[in-house]
Order: C-alpha cells, then structure tokens, then sequence
C-alpha cells in the first residue's frame, strides 16, 4: 500500500509538472539536468553522486554542520589500529540547523506540531518516578513544562550486503522520546553517524562516546538559542536492542548467570533459592526485594568504572531500556508462538500424528499455514509471514526448543491467530486441562499486547493495573507450563516435551510491566521500535552502494539530501522563500 501511494504521488508530480512547462522541460531547468546526469552522463557509475552534487548545489540539502573527529579504526589489510577522521553531525549541530530554519520546524521535529501535551507528561512522570521527577525540578520552576522535549539515543546493527566484507553497519541516531510515536521514519529519528564494523575495535566507541556524550551534554544545555523562546531539551533515555546495548553499555549481558541489570535475579541460583531465579514471576519473588536505582550505582561504581554517558546531565542508570519490539515481539514473542504452534501440531490439530517426527511436523506445519493465510487475507491489515517449516520453527527433532521466525508485525499477528485456534480448542467438551493452560497462556499474552495497542501513552489506574495484570498471569502461565515441560518423560509421542523456553528476555518483560506499566503509568508501546527499525533499514538501504571506506561520509551526505528534500514536503512554501 505505501509503495502504491509513493507511486500516485510520483505520477501527480509528474503531470502537474508536465501541464506547468507546457510538456517542454526548460534546458536549463534543475529537473533537466538531473535527468541529462542519469540518462546521459559521461560516467554512468557516477550518476548517482553527481545528481546529489546538483541537488546540494541547488540548496535543496539539509545545511547541517559535519564535524570530523578522531577516532581509532582498525585497518583490514594490516590488523593494526590507527586514528581516522570520522564525519559525524552531532545532536547539537542538527538541532541548531533546525532552528535556524525557523520555529515551525522545530516544532514539527521535536515536538511532532505540538500535538502532545507536554505539560500533562512531565505532571506525570514528575508524580509517579524518580527519574520523571528528576528531570523536572533540573529544569527548575520557571521551565514551561510544554516546552520540555525529553531526548533519546538510539542505535542498531544493519546488514548491507551479504557475504561481502563490508558486513554490517552499526548506525547511531537520536530522537525525542514518547511524543513522536505518529512520525515517519526520517521524521523522528535523526542519525549521528554510520560505519562499518568492519573497521571497528574497541579504540572505536572509546574515542567517540565521550566526543558524543559532550553533545548531548551540550544539547540539554539552558544557553541554547532555543531557550530564549522557553524550549529545552533534556536526556531521558537510551533505547535500543538487547546486543547493542550491551555491546555499548555493558548492561544485560544475558549470558552471563547474572544477566539483570535491574535486580539481583540469576539463571541458576548456588544456593538453590528459586525466588532469586528468572523463572519466579510470583508476586513474593525474592528478586522483586532488589532495584538498583541510579544512586545504587553512582555508589557501587567508580567514575572510571562507569560508561561515558554518566556525564550527561539528566542520566540516570535505569533509563538504558530494552525495547518491547525486541523483548517481546521478536524475543518472547518467537518462543510462546513457536511453542503453542508445536503443541498443536503433536496433539493432531492440524492433521494426524504419524511417520517420523519432521516430516509429520512438516505436514502438520503446512497445513497449519494454510488456514493461518486464510485467516490473514481476513484481516484489515494482512502481514507478511514465511511459511511455517520445521527449521524456521528450530524444531526438527524433540529436544530441542521451539522458536518461530518472524517480524515484529507477523509476529503479533501470529499471535492473534494462535489465541483464536486455542481459544476454540479450549471450548470443546473434549479438551484437557493441558489444552486449557496453552489457551490460557497465549490468550494473556494477545490480551495484553492488545492493551498496549489500544491504550494511551499515560495510562490512568484501571488501565495500568490491567495491563499488569494480564502481563503477570501470561508469564505466570508461561512459566508453569516450562515447569511441567522439563518434567514430561516418556517415548517420541510425548506432548509437550522440551517447549517453552525461558529466556532473559521473559524477565525484562517483568521489569516493563513492574517499572515502565504500573509504576510509572506510561504505555511501553510509544517507545516501541517499529519506526526505529524502518530508519536502520533505510539508512541500511542507503548505505548499500557505498565502499567500506568512504560509507560514513557518503552515508551523511545522502541523508542531507534525503533530508533536505524531506523538507520540501513538510513546508513547501516556507522552504521556498527562505
């Protein structure tokens, strides 16, 4: 559907244009010699640089300052590691471009037009957290609270191309968090800078996230040109996936036996105490008696010992947060689908149970995808999902866990589909108590994606404790039924062997629902990277025709272009007289 309407756009353009000029190009137009460049270039490999070349020339790109630091790199052909120039546009510099534009822009940038109320946020988060408090008495009394744009950083591996030695791009950008949820891609994240990690060592993210971390420090500053208008910024959090913000951060490292940054919780506890353990969900966990807050930290760590962004005025330890995208839709999400899917494949819902174990499963799989695709062509919003198979199900023999690959998207929609299945299935006269717990467990767990979908970004009482509570019990649910799994013995037809697996990324689900629902009352959903997964693919697809060496600096001059024309389609008159 979106290429569809980028299409009747091109085409609108195109006859507007054609009726304007008389259905003559003039030669000395822009449009002219953008297509003379494509068409009839001397260099053809070239055209591509050259047209943006003509469109920086023709002022159509973002006049953003790049700045070029320092920072080490590891050079491929010698394995040593040397200091290269690295182009970079620094959150203060894109922000200051910005309002340079004029106030209508930042507006639409950082506030998203102004349709959130702002004022309402802060009152509270300023009410319900240490951090929402926090921010605001450092923005002091006077602060126009509508005018408090809280900030975050964000960042993603992206592979370009595949089995080449450029790899994966590791892509760094920022935002402003909670109120830009309904903006495009390139409308609400801004990117930093890009390189491929084939250059990277760890020289690398030491030389530049201090260089960074005096940006924002500058960004949230009250000496702004911003500020005399009543606008400020400040540094909520740090958003990104479970790998990079370990790798960047040193927090959550799921495999280690502590793997909580947030509480004392372990995989296996020495002495045998099952309340300390990820397993325990219950509401007299011993795990739920330990949070370590930012002062925990501050008093448990040397300055040394702690990462860079320590220093950023407004940072706290506890806002490093792992996204829900990744938690659950692409974490937990993968392991309940993949085990309910499993379940009933080998109770013979989806054909009989018969031959050897993956060519049965892969009949059942089948089939179990034909009627999941008559139920999605159903549906107002049809995904795209790959065919249910044995090896995208990890599952071609019994011992090992069930896990189905999919998108953040299709695997909500799966999700709904499997709720439905079980619900009838639990319905039936015939059904077990077994039959009854699996639809239990996946219709929690659809209900309370469900309420995050329909609900706010400041959730009241009843809504919150909803949520809450519907995400305990499916977790609760969840864990008894990986209880009963690990006791199943018996020959190849055993049900409900070696499924629901238990992953760091359940208990983080835990913490999303203990901290960011009930105690904080904010929907998690507005911090959900959907949006910050299509900005890494882009900047992935950009990147995609770069060499390795010169991928940072043509990266930033292709999203100036992108950016400026952008522009052009927010305020085209605007943009046109200045």
């Amino acid at each position: 559907m979106h290429a569809c309407v980028k299409v009747q756009k091109l085409a609108q353009a195109a006859a507007k244009h054609t009726e304007t000029c008389g259905g003559t190009v003039h030669s000395a137009s822009l449009l002219a010699k953008l297509a003379s460049l494509g068409a009839a270039g001397k260099f053809p490999n070239n055209a591509e640089r050259d047209i943006h070349r003509s469109l920086a020339a023709a002022n159509l790109k973002l006049d953003a300052c790049i700045q070029w630091v320092q920072v080490r790199f590891q050079v491929p052909s010698t394995g040593r590691v040397e200091s290269k120039p690295l182009p970079v546009l620094f959150p203060d510099k894109f922000a200051e471009a910005i309002w340079s534009m004029g106030e209508e822009y930042f507006q639409h940038f950082f506030l998203g037009g102004m349709d959130q109320d702002l004022k309402q946020f802060w009152q509270h988060v300023g009410g319900r957290s240490l951090w929402g408090k926090s921010l605001k008495d450092a923005a002091g009394a006077k602060q126009d609270l509508s005018r408090l744009i809280p900030l975050t950083f964000y960042g993603d591996d992206v592979n370009t191309y595949k089995s080449t030695e450029i790899g994966t791009v590791s892509v760094m950008s920022w935002s402003c968090d909670y109120i830009l949820a309904n903006q495009s891609p390139l409308e609400r994240y801004f990117l930093i800078c890009a390189f491929s990690e084939y250059h990277e060592c760890p020289g690398t993210w030491a030389d530049f996230g201090p260089q960074l971390a005096a940006s924002f420090s500058r960004l949230v500053s009250d000496d702004r040109p911003w500020c005399k208008k009543g606008y400020r910024f400040c540094f909520s959090s740090i958003t990104g996936d479970l790998k990079w913000i370990r790798q960047y951060f040193g927090m959550f490292n799921w495999k280690a036996n502590e793997f909580c940054s947030y509480c004392n919780a372990v995989k296996r506890d020495p002495d045998g105490c099952v309340g300390r353990t990820l397993s325990d969900f219950s509401e007299d966990a011993e795990h739920r008696n330990v949070r370590i807050q930012h002062e925990d930290w501050l008093q448990s760590t040397s300055p040394a010992e702690r990462h860079c962004f320590a220093v950023i005025p407004g940072f706290r330890y506890e806002r490093c947060l792992f996204d829900p995208l990744h938690g659950q839709l692409l974490g937990t999400g993968k392991v309940t689908n993949g085990s309910v899917l499993v379940y009933m494949s080998e109770r013979g819902f989806f054909g009989r149970v018969s031959g050897e174990y993956e060519e049965f499963l892969g009949r059942a799989l089948s089939a179990a995808f034909k009627r999941f695709s008559a139920w999605n062509r159903r549906q107002e919003k049809p995904v795209t999902q790959a065919r249910f198979t044995p090896s995208r199900l990890n599952r071609k023999g019994r011992t090992t866990f069930p896990c189905l690959q999919s998108k953040g998207a299709s695997s909500k929609a799966v999700t709904r589909w499997l709720a439905e299945e079980m619900e009838a299935v639990a319905s039936n006269a015939a059904a077990t108590q077994l039959d009854k717990d699996v639809a239990t467990c996946i219709c929690l767990y659809r209900d309370m994606l469900q309420a995050l979908d329909s609900a706010p970004l400041l959730l009241d009482d009843a809504s919150r404790q909803k949520i809450y509570m519907l995400g305990m019990k499916h977790l609760q649910v969840y864990s008894n039924l990986r209880l009963r799994s690990s006791r199943t013995l018996g020959g190849p037809r055993a049900l409900n062997r070696t499924c629901w697996l238990i992953l760091p990324k359940h208990h983080y689900l835990y913490h999303l629902l203990t901290d960011t629902v009930f105690a904080d009352g904010l929907n998690p959903r507005f911090q959900t990277l959907f949006c910050g997964e299509s900005f890494i693919g882009l900047m992935g697809r950009m990147s995609k025709a770069c060499h390795r060496s010169s991928l940072s600096k043509r990266l930033l001059q292709r999203y100036q272009i992108r950016f400026g024309l952008l522009l052009r389609e927010i305020v085209p008159a605007s943009w046109c007289e200045k």
